[in-house]
């Protein structure tokens, strides 16, 4: 005796014809209505003398399913939709609307919060470098204690607070965070930051530059400008310093 083929088979995808009821619960006596076009799945396929031969589980809105008795009228086949590869267009390379950098995406530092901080602090770096050898050149010795205060204050600081010896103290280091930290980027201090290391750098600038012309043309007032500068140039350097522990630091990784 030939086997019948059968319309559905155990795991198709099918689609709901019209709305379904599902058979009513024996508290309420209601069953569930699903509505038309809902989705669901064949997972019996019972004799054709059933009188509802097909079993489809539907997905239902709350994130369950309902099993539900239907005829082959009742559902229809979902077939995925396959495309032939000869048919599709041709692929168009689309051109970026704007310049993509091939270093990537910019990840701020501790040391370097913006983009160009480098090449500003760089220029910085220049600058004090000349300030400290025309300070040598005017004033060695003065400016030779100083500089061994300033480095020994450095290193006991760095004792004092971690106890151990260093050869570059941790007030000089800008670390990447531990396995139990992670780094606090705010880029709205981000931004800042280049700007005003470029007005730190001109203040510098600044002070050189009033410098060689009272040194030229000594007076009182352009000695009085010199000081207004190197003091702009001190509240700068303040500013610049808030400014990058704000953009970007480091803070515990609290784990949720």
């Amino acid at each position: 005796m030939t086997e019948v083929k059968r319309a559905f088979a155990v795991g198709d995808s099918v689609i709901s014809m019209h709305s379904l009821v599902s058979p009513p619960r024996e508290a309420w006596g209601v069953g569930l209505e699903i509505p038309s076009a809902s989705r669901g799945r064949v997972v019996d396929a019972r004799p054709y003398d059933y009188p509802k031969p097909y079993v489809v589980l539907f997905d239902v809105e709350e994130g369950g399913s309902v099993e539900i008795d239907v005829t082959e009228e009742e559902i229809g086949k979902i077939t995925p939709l396959v495309l032939d590869p000869i048919d599709m267009p041709p692929m168009r390379v689309r051109t970026p609307d704007r310049h993509i950098s091939r270093r990537g995406v910019y990840a701020p530092t501790p040391a370097r919060p913006h983009r160009w901080c480098k090449l500003a602090h760089g220029v910085c770096m220049l600058l004090m470098s000349i300030m400290y050898v025309v300070a040598l050149d005017r004033y060695l010795l003065g400016t030779l204690l100083v500089t061994v205060l300033g480095v020994i204050a450095v290193y006991y600081h760095h004792f004092r607070v971690h106890n151990t010896w260093r050869g570059i103290p941790e007030i000089l280091r800008h670390d990447k965070p531990e396995s139990d930290e992670r780094l606090s980027v705010d880029p709205a201090f981000v931004r800042k930051c280049f700007p005003v290391d470029m007005l730190y750098a001109l203040s510098l600038a600044g002070v050189l530059e009033s410098y060689y012309v009272n040194l030229v043309s000594p007076s009182s007032l352009r000695g009085t400008v010199c000081v207004l500068v190197a003091g702009a140039a001190v509240i700068l350097w303040a500013v610049k310093s808030y400014l990058h522990d704000r953009a970007v630091c480091i803070i515990p990784k609290f784990e949720d």
